[in-house]
């Protein structure tokens, strides 16, 4: 571990932007999109399950149509591993939305990788888009369950 004084200043900016990153996720229901302009470059690269963003635009538009039926996002980080260029992040998302699970709140585990230099340039979530969605609708989440049982009982 180096004592040199600009080592010890880029890694504290390291764990600044991690710490903001965290800050703006953790209030995800209250979030200003003019947030993400302090933690991402205008190139960000977001990926989830579902989506692959190009662009804090398109990021923004995304963000702003997933809250159009949210009722309340937050999420908690459990652990990080802050790297050189790169961070780890575990959570959980605890979501309720208007039309999934009958708007009662669905907790979600999941993981981010962040990549960046001053600010983040690559964003991946991985998580469960089943446990999300999925199991909560109605038709489709008793027939999810009956597959997850199937499946367990078939390994014990």
């Amino acid at each position: 571990m180096s004592n040199h004084p600009e080592g010890n200043e880029e890694r504290a900016n390291k764990h600044a932007l991690v710490s903001h990153f965290k800050q703006i996720y953790q209030k995800f229901g209250n979030l200003t999109l003019d947030d993400l302009n302090k933690v991402y470059t205008q190139d960000i690269q977001f990926h989830d399950p579902v989506h692959h963003i190009d662009s804090i635009f398109k990021l923004k538009q995304y963000f702003e149509h997933s809250s159009s039926n949210l009722i309340a996002c937050k999420f908690e980080f459990d652990s990080e591993l802050v790297g050189e260029n790169n961070a780890y992040l575990t959570w959980d998302m605890h979501v309720k939305h208007k039309k999934i699970n009958n708007g009662e709140e669905v907790k979600v585990r999941g993981m981010t990788e962040i990549r960046f230099t001053q600010k983040i340039f690559y964003h991946e979530d991985s998580y469960d888009v089943g446990a999300m969605v999925y199991q909560h609708i109605p038709l489709m989440g008793g027939l999810i369950k009956t597959i997850n049982k199937r499946i367990a009982n078939a390994q014990s």
